[in-house]
């Protein structure tokens, strides 16, 4: 526990939930500890981070990762005829698949494109 959280529960304060916990010790941190001499560092964290902010390169990624982030997973057995069925629409898949159990993949909003993952690759 946090010096603040030991404070809080020591003045008498009864029925200290979590969010109060969470909430004091963010206001510790941002008043107290970020502003204050580090000794260990030799200087003020937050100086420390915000210097280092500049050798900072995001990498971002493209839409297509985060599409596949989100992908919406699927589990079907491919029938006979090489379909299977989502939302009541039937997809035909490659012959290989009958009688297997297949992964099926799609962006979250956009049902209509699906992509069959065989060991976490599609």
């Amino acid at each position: 526990m946090s010096h603040h959280t030991l404070e809080l529960i020591h003045r008498g304060t009864k029925n200290v939930g979590f969010h109060q916990i969470h909430k004091g010790q963010h206001q510790w941190l941002d008043q107290r500890y970020h502003r204050r001499l580090h000794t260990g560092i030799g200087e003020r964290p937050l100086e420390r981070y915000m210097r280092s902010l500049a050798r900072i390169q995001p990498c971002l990624p493209t839409p297509q990762e985060l599409d596949q982030v989100f992908y919406r997973t699927l589990s079907r057995k491919v029938r006979e005829d090489s379909t299977v069925s989502i939302a009541g629409a039937l997809w035909e898949l490659p012959p290989a698949y009958i009688g297997q159990r297949v992964e099926i993949r799609h962006p979250q909003g956009r049902p209509q494109e699906l992509y069959v993952f065989e060991e976490d690759r599609p």
